[in-house]
């Protein structure tokens, strides 16, 4: 084992969030988040007990400055101290005005490292926190950075007193200008369009301006244009997530294209944290995160980056807003820690974080009022999707989130043997249910409205609450049904245009047993926008909309991203519905592969805690092969007990 940069928990996520929350840039300044940005500590109390066999010298290392304690008696000021054989308590106080508190302690025997506590003066000690982005004693933790290699564009020409740098398809990088001449200004405008570099409503726009050299910060564009002085040497550094991509799908062309635009979208955007897009907001979002975790566990399998977004997401104790300051993304986020569990079984994280959670969802029990319901909070917002959804008084697919959580809730406490939290939750959840049912379904439209306003329930059928309606299990048999027919298939009821909630869709399509439905819509939506030119996966695609039209969103012409994260569903989709696996059990400890028997051809790679899963079809013939145990396989009307790398075969009527 060795020594590691250690913290109070939360501290180097929260560091990082407030950088990220106050980074984004909008036409040159900053936008700052639109909720509270969280703070770090100015003083943690690191402390250990140790037992030597022999006397022990060790190297003392801190962001910020430190005071060291042996025995409660306070150290000279110096960078190494000897420890005498025998039992001592070690207490190491690092303070920071400016950034975040850590140490790094190495020795033989005594090294920093989980087995440390700390706490921030209050005796509320808890183990700190460690990341394995932070093992190198030179690089401070509140200095990390992700990795970067270098990388050529497609073409860099200059015409016309412009140079114009076109990477082929969106990429995340950082520009380094050298043999700049003299006293020089040089104008630069990125974008994701080569059109939203000619605007002057163009995202991302900077100014070099007298120097020799110049290291732009990372930024995502496709197209780079420089204008004034274009003559100087240009280096471009791609900025990466080391997590690696261990899934694989071969099959249809179309299917591939879509396959592999979907994953490089989701692999740009997975920075830091997990963040909607990479040119405009650059935030995590909790509702963006809940789907993107689910995408990353059938891809790169990033448990780090889903936890560091998670607590992220968090920020601080004291609860102030929901979370992002939309009313229904905190229930995402307790959503999100189930998912995170269901496919690594880290109780561990569930524990330091159910306090947390309870802390969040106390802040709206206390504001419930009619029926049990969530009204609106303040200056909250509601987003379910963009879509034309009447949100007004109480919205029917916010109430199905809360259920749902408290249900998770409910499912936690007993994990952690809480029965008094178990009863309660267990009882706010069976009235939102109960009252969610009296109130927004409608024999008459045969669905579930999309809110209760003045008195009475609205007559709007959409098909965010009645997805919620079957994924949650709010709708029994006879309501599923119901909403298959009115809902689902009747093309009166207006389309979902946004992948966000395609994800949702898709999940109660493939409950309903509706999978060909959900390939078919996939080739639809996806395929027409490979079919435009897409080389990443848009926020909002609308075929309808061609030109610099389709560049434009939120009344800007060019705000709308052409490298979303939410777009990525078909990487959750080719791993999860038509290789068809899944945990039953946390951490994989018992799963299911369920593949998919269409007309379509395929080979399948997906990854699961600690190894892989292989689906292969081939017309007629399918091959599944694990190499963990506790799968079985479904085939058709066949049941098998797949064993570790062992090969099953099976003959399917296709």
């Amino acid at each position: 084992m060795s020594a590691q940069w250690i913290w109070h928990y939360r501290d180097f996520e929260m560091y990082f969030t407030k950088k990220t929350l106050l980074g984004r840039e909008e036409r040159g300044r900053i936008v700052p988040a639109f909720w509270e940005v969280p703070n770090v500590p100015s003083l943690v109390r690191f402390r250990k007990t140790v037992n030597l066999e022999t006397d022990e010298s060790i190297a003392i290392y801190a962001e910020g400055k430190f005071l060291f304690l042996i025995d409660n008696i306070r150290m000279p000021e110096q960078s190494s101290y000897k420890i005498s054989a025998g039992v001592h308590e070690l207490e190491c106080v690092v303070f920071n005005m400016t950034g975040m508190c850590a140490l790094f302690v190495d020795g033989a025997s005594i090294i920093s490292d989980e087995s440390w506590y700390a706490d921030l003066y209050d005796d509320v000690f808890e183990a700190v926190g460690i990341s394995p982005c932070c093992v190198d004693k030179t690089i401070l933790p509140g200095d990390y950075t992700l990795p970067f290699r270098s990388i050529k564009p497609d073409s860099d020409i200059t015409k016309n007193e412009e140079r114009i740098v076109d990477f082929g398809k969106d990429t995340y990088v950082k520009l380094k200008l050298t043999n700049i001449a003299e006293n020089a200004v040089i104008h630069v405008a990125y974008g994701e369009s080569l059109e939203e570099t000619y605007s002057d409503r163009c995202v991302i726009v900077d100014t070099v301006s007298c120097v020799k050299t110049a290291e732009l910060p990372p930024r995502g564009c496709r197209f780079v244009r420089f204008w004034g002085e274009t003559n100087f040497d240009l280096e471009c550094l791609y900025q990466y997530n080391p997590a690696k991509d261990q899934s694989a799908y071969k099959g249809e062309k179309q299917l591939e294209d879509i396959y592999e635009i979907s994953k490089y979208t989701l692999s740009l955007c997975s920075r830091f944290f997990l963040l909607d897009g990479i040119k405009r907001d650059k935030w995590p979002w909790a509702g963006d995160a809940y789907t993107m975790s689910r995408m990353s566990f059938y891809s790169f399998f990033d448990t780090e980056t889903i936890k560091r977004t998670i607590l992220s997401l968090r920020g601080n104790r004291e609860v102030k807003t929901p979370i992002n300051n939309v009313l229904e993304y905190s229930f995402y986020w307790v959503l999100n820690i189930k998912t995170y569990y269901d496919y690594t079984g880290d109780f561990d994280f569930v524990k330091r974080n159910y306090e947390y959670m309870k802390l969040l969802m106390a802040f709206y029990i206390e504001r419930t009022d009619w029926k049990g319901f969530i009204p609106k909070i303040n200056s909250s917002w509601i987003v379910i999707d963009w879509h034309d959804i009447e949100k007004d008084g109480y919205c029917c697919a916010v109430q199905m989130l809360y259920g749902k959580a408290l249900k998770v809730m409910e499912f936690f406490a007993v994990q952690m043997n809480a029965n008094e939290d178990e009863q309660y939750y267990r009882g706010l959840a069976k009235r939102i249910y109960q009252n969610v049912n009296e109130i927004f379904w409608s024999d008459v439209l045969n669905g579930y409205v999309s809110n209760y306003c003045d008195g009475k329930p609205s007559t709007q059928i959409c098909h965010h609450q009645n997805c919620f309606a079957i994924l949650f299990d709010y709708a029994d048999d006879v309501k599923k049904e119901a909403i298959i027919e009115n809902v689902y298939i009747n093309p009166a009821v207006k389309e979902i245009t946004t992948p966000f909630f395609k994800f949702f869709q898709y999940e109660a399509m493939y409950k309903c047993g509706l999978t060909k439905e959900i390939w078919t819509d996939i080739r639809s939506y996806w395929g027409r926008m490979t079919d435009a030119g897409a080389k990443t996966v848009y926020e909002e695609f609308d075929p309808d909309i061609t030109g610099i039209e389709q560049y434009a969103m939120y009344g800007e012409p060019f705000d709308k991203s052409l490298c979303h994260a939410w777009g990525a569903v078909p990487v959750y989709a080719v791993g999860r519905y038509m290789a068809g696996v899944a945990p039953t059990e946390p951490g994989y400890k018992s799963f299911r592969i369920s593949p998919y028997i269409g007309d379509e051809d395929y080979q399948i790679t997906v990854p699961v805690l600690n190894g892989f899963i292989s689906v292969c079809k081939n017309k007629n013939h399918l091959s599944v092969k694990t190499d963990i145990s506790g799968g079985v396989i479904n085939i058709e009307t066949k049941c098998v007990k797949a064993e570790p790398n062992k090969l099953y075969d099976f003959d399917i009527d296709a």
